[in-house]
């Protein structure tokens, strides 16, 4: 089993247009409603990928409402707090060339009462769970102490722990020791203080996240790959071009095959390329957080891979 904790999840809205100006009335072509959110768009590709997946986190609202029953219509094990305020709506808008533009709501204020609800159903929440996912922004007023909590509580429970966020709750989250953690280059730079040019520099500045806490760091390129840092050895892998539909929630989509590959204890290069392959699939379909499982292997197998 695998839980995945998503304390501020969203209610997505996808636009596409044939192209995007500032000052102009545009006319929509097509438009998506999905359960968002990275923690909900790794849950939605693991049950793609085949695993079992228990969802927590916060939830509020007919928004909420909404998020709760898409994922239980996936076969998901949903066991959110439920908040007073709704959980908010994020807006993507795609144009013809494949780029995209984002408006983001900060979510819901979660109260004190709420959240140590929360952390009081912790021990329930991890029972049976070998991988625990612990992913995206804060929601209001939760402390950035968050993922700490939840990382020191998936350790005790004997789980391993992926952590994917940014700032001071990754700051604060990997001095709990997290096995792994997913930033991407700019989420490195933010937490490191720097701007990253090179190969090189980006694996300097993974290997200094271990110092900080985490056991590994997975940095996610883009369309440039990732560069896998461990204490004792380094990888950089290449991803094939293809072209790109909607990239958005492609880092999600590693994620999610980066816990799969835990969960089933896959060898790590082996794991590295699939998640990797999970990644490149989602950005060749329109839908966030979607992949084609039939699609991994061939391009796990395009995957370039060499130790650094």
């Amino acid at each position: 089993m695998i839980l995945t904790i998503t304390p501020n999840p969203a209610l997505d809205r996808m636009y596409f247009i044939d192209r995007f100006d500032f000052d102009v009335a545009h006319r929509v072509s097509r438009y998506t409603v999905d359960a968002g959110g990275k923690g909900i768009n790794v849950t939605k590709v693991l049950r793609q990928l085949g695993r079992n997946v228990r969802a927590g986190g916060f939830l509020g609202g007919r928004e909420g409402g909404y998020i709760e029953s898409r994922l239980s219509s996936l076969g998901v094990e949903t066991a959110f707090e439920w908040v007073q305020h709704a959980s908010r709506t994020t807006i993507s808008i795609a144009d013809a060339s494949g780029q995209t533009f984002e408006l983001v709501e900060p979510g819901p204020a979660i109260d004190a009462k709420r959240l140590e609800a929360f952390y009081a159903g912790l021990p329930t929440l991890l029972q049976g769970v070998e991988v625990v996912v612990l992913s995206g922004s804060l929601a209001e007023a939760l402390p950035t102490t968050f993922y700490r909590t939840c990382v020191d509580q998936a350790k005790r429970a004997g789980a391993k722990v992926i952590l994917d966020s940014s700032g001071e709750p990754l700051r604060e989250g990997l001095k709990g020791g997290p096995d792994l953690i997913k930033p991407n280059q700019k989420e490195l730079e933010g937490l490191l203080g720097r701007t990253l040019d090179t190969v090189d520099e980006i694996a300097d500045a993974a290997l200094e996240t271990l110092a900080m806490g985490a056991e590994a760091a997975a940095v996610s390129l883009g369309e440039a790959g990732m560069v896998y840092i461990e204490r004792e050895r380094s990888w950089r892998l290449e991803v094939p071009s293809i072209r790109a539909v909607n990239p958005v929630g492609s880092g999600d989509s590693v994620a999610a095959g980066l816990a799969a590959g835990l969960e089933a204890r896959l060898e790590l290069t082996d794991m590295l390329r699939r998640a990797n392959a999970c990644g490149v699939s989602n950005a060749g379909r329109e839908a966030i957080g979607d992949v084609d499982p039939d699609a991994i292997e061939a391009y796990a197998q395009r995957i370039r891979i060499r130790e650094l």
